[in-house]
């Protein structure tokens, strides 16, 4: 008989999910964040792709919650009821989350 094997979990993520974020979603990282009592808390997020880039940046200054909303929902992969309903780890995991919008910096060079 053959034994089925164990799936790894990591931050609530089984392997054959991750598998298929990183197919779809391409890099993902893992969030840990410390909450108040000591614990930590760990998250799948992936970076967030052209849409919810332009959506994000189309509401950054004149909403900034619904940019939060926004970068939350796409690119927070596990945790997410856990992060929206926790107002620390809601603004916690929102700031991490803006930080996977940078870009490599390109510069232009003369022929």
């Amino acid at each position: 008989m053959e034994e089925k094997k164990e799936e790894i979990l990591i931050a609530g993520s089984t392997e054959s999910q991750r598998k298929a974020w990183k197919a779809k979603r391409g890099k993902l990282s893992v969030l840990s964040v410390e909450t108040e009592e000591g614990d930590e808390k760990e998250y799948v997020a992936c970076r967030p792709d052209r849409h919810t880039r332009s959506q994000v940046e189309k509401y950054i200054d004149k909403d900034p919650m619904k940019a939060r909303k926004i970068i939350l929902s796409n690119c927070l992969l596990t945790g997410k009821e856990e992060v929206t309903t926790d107002d620390q780890l809601f603004y916690s995991v929102t700031d991490t989350l803006f930080e996977l919008m940078s870009v490599p910096k390109a510069t232009l060079s003369p022929l």
